[in-house]
């Protein structure tokens, strides 16, 4: 769930009063078997606990845990987030899976051995498929690399040439 919520989610405080909490987290996703797939998830983990809906563009659940909103919130906007030490400590295997639902989320997974086929095999070497991630957060982008010599990969991080155009959002920039 966390790989999804930090390629692809946002929360967003819906309480009418100071001393209530009321929130709606939203992963955006069009691609409908990754919505699919994040939904069942969801309803894995918090049903019981909040709603969930499946909606146009992605998956929202709801609730009124004060606790589950602060942790949510501090992970910041989309170029602030971060990835939390206490899921830095999982094992190789839960980072694996937490960087294969980002890369689902924010990324792209390239079978190199089969593009080299499609430009008539020119290539001679033994290609293993590539996964890219992207990210507009610096220290995201940091957490994930080190997710990856973690898991016992090497990263390579390749910055964006320009700055991103910055966009207003009704839950921020």
């Amino acid at each position: 769930f966390m790989g999804w919520y930090l390629a692809e989610g946002s929360i967003i405080d819906k309480s009418r009063k100071k001393d209530e909490s009321y929130w709606t987290i939203k992963i955006a996703q069009e691609n409908e078997t990754n919505k699919k797939e994040i939904y069942e998830l969801c309803k894995e983990l918090f049903s019981g606990h909040f709603r969930i809906f499946k909606a146009k563009g992605g998956v929202l659940i709801t609730g009124r845990d004060k606790e589950f909103y602060k942790y949510f919130k501090r992970l910041g906007y989309s170029y602030q987030k971060y990835i939390p030490y206490e899921l830095k400590k999982l094992s190789p295997g839960l980072l694996r899976k937490l960087l294969d639902a980002f890369n689902k989320g924010d990324g792209s997974y390239y079978r190199l051995k089969e593009i080299n086929a499609q430009k008539g095999g020119k290539w001679k070497a033994n290609f293993k498929p590539l996964k890219m991630y992207f990210t507009s957060s610096k220290r995201l982008r940091d957490d994930i690399m080190e997710l990856i010599l973690k898991c016992g990969k090497l990263p390579v991080c390749y910055p964006k040439k320009g700055e991103g155009e910055k966009i207003k959002f009704s839950n921020g920039t």
